[in-house]
């Protein structure tokens, strides 16, 4: 019996010092711990290896048909093998033995969405507007400034890619770091082609180690807001979060040109969660300036040194 599974490393690109969060999927037809992990550790390494970047210590592995994960430690080479199945192990059984209930599978944004438009939201806000509106709310360095015009034009070139207008601008008015959204910090500019990169080595790799998979094609031709099972040219990335999700302007055509999605590799992308960035912004600013939470009602804002967002529940 054929068991997949992913598995999110740390990477250390040479030369750069910040780590980066990386998924990658595969199959063990064994089935013990040390078989999941064995295959899941050889395949970080050869990812690795095949793009010039180090392993860090620590990595998640979930397997199919399980809402929980393993938390491995030790892939730097600190600990064999059989260690970090003993440790593994042991770390998920304490986990659990903690628990007051059993751990659900992750949360998507899309419930977002639903609960946006149960409560009538527009359906088009104007992104200058609701930035400065947001700025005078959130006193955060990360939004006073961001990137040229000249700079961001360079950018757009370079991903192949023509942007709307709302992902330029909001570029050009913020620098990186602010939780806009729970768990999602936006990209500064010049995190856009380092994180696309990330997700298209994770595609190649992908690629070779299963020569059956669709191609990408088939998920660029659908229409914008459409789920994708691919990262492609057509996402640019806007916010990012610690598990290797990213929330992305989908550029594709289609009359949700310009709407917001996430994407991460294990789960794919998502439908569109808004129809534009300044929906979006819209509805950080209602919940700013109301009683109402994101994610039906699980997180409310915090206005101290810039914006962050509580667990309610």
């Amino acid at each position: 019996m054929t068991t997949n599974w992913r598995i999110t490393i740390n990477t250390i690109q040479e030369g750069v010092s910040q780590q980066r969060l990386v998924t990658l999927e595969g199959s063990t037809s064994p089935s013990t711990l040390r078989d999941f992990i064995g295959d899941a550790l050889a395949s970080a390494r050869a990812w690795a290896e095949k793009f010039g970047r180090t392993l860090g210590s620590n990595a998640t592995l979930q397997l199919d048909n399980e809402d929980d994960y393993y938390r491995i430690i030790g892939l730097d080479g600190s600990l064999s093998l059989d260690e970090m199945v003993e440790q593994a192990a042991l770390e998920r059984a304490h986990r659990q033995s903690q628990k007051q209930r059993p751990l659900g599978q992750p949360e998507r944004l899309v419930k977002w969405r639903a609960e946006a438009s149960s409560r009538g939201r527009a359906e088009s806000v104007d992104f200058a507007t609701a930035w400065q509106t947001l700025r005078g709310l959130v006193a955060d360095v990360s939004i006073d400034s961001g990137a040229s015009l000249q700079d961001v034009a360079r950018v757009e070139g370079e991903t192949g890619t023509r942007w709307t207008p709302e992902v330029r601008m909001l570029f050009t008015q913020q620098s990186g770091g602010l939780q806009l959204v729970p768990g999602f910090e936006l990209l500064g500019l010049d995190r856009v082609l380092e994180v696309q990169q990330l997700f298209f080595d994770a595609e190649e790799f992908v690629e070779e180690q299963d020569a059956e998979i669709p191609p990408a094609a088939a998920d660029a031709e659908r229409p914008a807001g459409s789920p994708a099972d691919r990262f492609l040219p057509q996402f640019i990335p806007i916010a990012e979060d610690n598990t290797g999700a990213v929330l992305v302007v989908d550029t594709r055509d289609g009359k949700l040109n310009g709407c917001v999605s996430e994407f991460s590799t294990s789960m794919g992308g998502s439908e569109a969660l808004w129809p534009s960035i300044g929906v979006m912004v819209g509805d950080v600013i209602t919940v700013l300036t109301s009683d109402e939470s994101l994610l039906q009602g699980k997180y409310r804002p915090e206005l101290r040194e810039g914006l962050t967002w509580s667990r309610t529940r």
